[in-house]
């Protein structure tokens, strides 16, 4: 799958990032995770020693005034674009009208970290 970097910018193996769907241009946007930039998009990147932050007033924000806005982040370690077969990974998503976390799909038990993450086709598994 093509990832294409921004001009002048690098994604670095290793570097920690934020991620967020962006919905407008269909593919996720990635932050750097120091100075909170965009360094890049990409329609597929697998992440390690993943955190999953969500804020409450972001949150309390989208549900009030029923408009989305960037608020959810899946933080990681840039590990590459290829996850591999999907059959060892869950899929966790976050809607902020019904969820106050990313949770499983499956159970709908609260994602706070993980191991390592792939996110691609818009949607976001951890390493099950």
């Amino acid at each position: 799958m093509a990832n294409p970097l921004l001009p002048e910018k690098k994604l670095q193996l290793n570097q920690r990032v934020q991620v967020y769907r962006n919905v407008r241009k269909e593919v996720f946007s990635v932050l750097d995770g120091k100075t909170r930039r965009l360094i890049a998009h990409s329609e597929a990147l697998v992440l390690a020693n993943v955190e999953f932050k969500v804020s409450r007033a972001g949150q309390a924000q989208v549900r009030r005034e029923k408009q989305k806005n960037v608020h959810a982040y899946v933080i990681g370690d840039y590990a590459g674009q290829e996850g591999g077969s999907l059959e060892h990974y869950e899929l966790v998503y976050y809607n902020p009208y019904t969820t106050e976390t990313f949770v499983t799909l499956e159970n709908h038990l609260p994602v706070l970290k993980a191991e390592r993450c792939y996110l691609v086709n818009g949607k976001c598994y951890i390493k099950s």
